[in-house]
């Protein structure tokens, strides 16, 4: 046992340690994410060290000790962990025709379905033929901008599929995940746009900016490489 001034803590493992004068500073910059419920889960699981609390829970630095001792156990990078009561949702313009797509979408939609909370919510596309003057374009992507920001959640985090927007690893990607689910966002909306991209005012209102490639794919072939990415990460 290791003692702390109004603290107890038993130690199961060898690969955590501190003091508690460094948990006590750092709590003040975790959210209340941790609650009661995942505790007692928690203790029941196998694999990493366990800090337990012997102390009134109440108090900050018990809280805080139950903080690193949940994530220390569900390692945070880890799938495992991000795929726990996320609520995913992907908002894309217009509808899949091909049948080789339809078939893609349905089944990594059925496999992440064990993972998380997934849905797909389709608005409807403007007709883009390529005589479009850039006006028109505008006008088109206005439209459709104006569907997106409708079917967006208020407390979602918002990511939008731009090709000038971040490049990310799968990894960087799923740790970005892992650093949203600690902040207490778990509700994420990733945003595919129409032929034409998507319009300045849904970009505005994104919280992130995130590129795949430098290169053009189609926006119905993004959806698909959208899912498998998901499905990679919560796996």
């Amino acid at each position: 046992s290791r003692r702390s001034p109004g603290l107890r803590l038993r130690f199961l493992g060898n690969n955590w340690a501190g003091s508690f004068s460094l948990i006590h500073s750092m709590y003040c910059f975790l959210p209340p994410l941790y609650r009661r419920e995942g505790a007692n889960q928690a203790h029941k699981r196998k694999g990493y060290g366990q800090a337990c609390v012997a102390a009134d829970d109440t108090g900050s630095s018990g809280r805080f000790i139950r903080y690193l001792s949940y994530f220390q156990r569900n390692q945070v990078h880890d799938g495992s962990y991000i795929k726990e009561h996320m609520n995913i949702r992907i908002i894309a313009v217009g509808k899949i025709k091909e049948k080789y797509l339809q078939k893609g979408i349905k089944e990594y939609t059925r496999r992440l379905s064990r993972y998380c909370n997934i849905e797909i919510i389709e608005v409807s596309d403007e007709k883009a033929p390529e005589t479009l003057s850039p006006m028109e374009e505008n006008i088109v992507k206005q439209k459709e901008g104006d569907r997106i920001l409708k079917a967006l959640r208020k407390d979602a985090f918002k990511i939008a599929l731009a090709i000038e927007g971040q490049a990310m690893t799968s990894e960087e990607l799923k740790a970005k995940l892992a650093q949203l689910k600690f902040q207490g966002r778990d509700s994420i909306d990733f945003i595919i746009g129409g032929s034409l991209g998507l319009d300045h005012s849904v970009l505005k209102q994104s919280d992130m900016l995130l590129s795949f490639s430098r290169l053009t794919f189609p926006h119905q072939l993004m959806r698909l490489i959208l899912l498998e990415q998901i499905y990679r990460i919560l796996k």
